[in-house]
């Protein structure tokens, strides 16, 4: 599985919306139920933020224009650390886009 952001703002890219790609090729976004900082840490590392000051997060189902037109791939996302590898999740939903998680590795 590939973690990424979506943003459309270049100038800031530590900021965006959270997209999960698995390798079947299937990609989409991720719900907050369960989403915490330690979550938001742990994704942060994974994607090569390595030195941040903070991580954070919030909801928004209007961050990207065909944002509605997504799959919702990940649910229920829960960390026991900050390494994505202590990480576990399911991929069905009950999620709707408002709650999409967009994420900040940094300031």
């Amino acid at each position: 599985m590939l973690l990424g952001k979506v943003n459309g703002d270049i100038s800031n890219s530590n900021y965006g919306l959270l997209m999960a790609t698995y390798l079947n090729g299937e990609s989409g976004t991720v719900c907050d139920d369960g989403f915490t900082t330690t979550n938001a840490i742990a994704i942060c590392r994974e994607m090569g933020f390595e030195e941040f000051e903070e991580a954070s997060w919030e909801s928004d189902g209007n961050s990207m224009a065909d944002q509605s037109s997504l799959p919702i791939v990940m649910d229920n996302l829960s960390c026991g650390g900050y390494d994505f590898s202590s990480c576990s999740f399911s991929t069905e939903h009950n999620c709707g886009h408002s709650e999409d998680v967009v994420l900040r590795c940094g300031p």
